[in-house]
């Protein structure tokens, strides 16, 4: 699914938000530099775009119209995406990056760590403005915005996902470059083959990203905290099917 380069994006974006980066401290007050800027608007950005490529992706599939209309209202009511939306919009357009006061601490591996916050704007989105830092915050937008992609797994798994198309293991075969029946050896089971099949593709998914922050991946089976994403694909996931 296109959105899957976003995600991984801002995924990767996160960490840095809590770097202190070259910043220098003056009178006991954290001088901001570029790179916490740049962070910051590369992870807006991406996120921001995870909503425009499904509609760009989906739209005319039948029933996702409704679909996205009943995600894109909650997401209207809800306060932190809407002060995303429009630090978005700020730093995009503007060129004005909400970021305030913040201070310095060890972390609990004694690695130095920055704790941002963010700036409220204008008077009309003060009351928007998160509670939490820039990190926690930023988490939690993200989390929000991986539930709405986990529920298009569910809706329109069979449309976007290759693995819930009802193709046979034959056909994934043959698109490997292999001759059908390649992995039909005596004796192995259709989950056997499917894990060998899965060994021969370079693994570039979200799933890794759904189980570390939904604790479950694309195909809705809870996964353990400390599993890696394939072991959670490497059976026969719910909703695969074969004809």
């Amino acid at each position: 699914m296109p959105t899957q380069p976003l995600i991984r994006r801002g995924w990767y974006r996160l960490p840095s938000l809590s770097r202190r980066g070259r910043g220098w401290f003056l009178s006991n007050s954290l001088i901001f530099n570029n790179q916490q800027v740049y962070y910051l608007s590369a992870f807006l950005a991406s996120l921001r775009s995870i909503t425009f490529s499904l509609q760009a992706s989906l739209t005319g599939i039948s029933g996702f119209q409704e679909w996205y209309d009943k995600h894109q209202q909650v997401m209207r009511q809800n306060r932190l995406a809407k002060y995303f939306l429009e630090a978005r919009n700020n730093s995009q357009k503007i060129g004005y990056y909400p970021l305030t006061g913040g201070r310095a601490y060890r972390d609990s591996n004694n690695v130095l760590r920055a704790e941002y916050h963010f700036d409220t704007f204008t008077e009309e989105l003060a009351e928007y403005v998160p509670e939490d830092d820039v990190l926690s915050a930023c988490k939690k937008y993200f989390v929000l915005l991986l539930e709405v992609i986990f529920d298009c797994y569910q809706n329109f798994g069979t449309v976007i996902d290759p693995e819930k198309t009802g193709k046979t293991i034959e056909d994934f075969e043959q698109e490997l470059g292999c001759p059908g029946g390649w992995t039909n050896i005596p004796g192995a089971t259709k989950d056997e083959r499917l894990k060998a099949i899965r060994n021969e593709i370079c693994c570039d998914g979200i799933d890794h990203i759904l189980v570390k922050y939904l604790g479950k991946n694309r195909f809705g089976d809870i996964v353990q905290a400390g599993h890696k994403a394939q072991q959670a694909t490497s059976g026969l996931p719910q909703g695969w099917r074969t004809e």
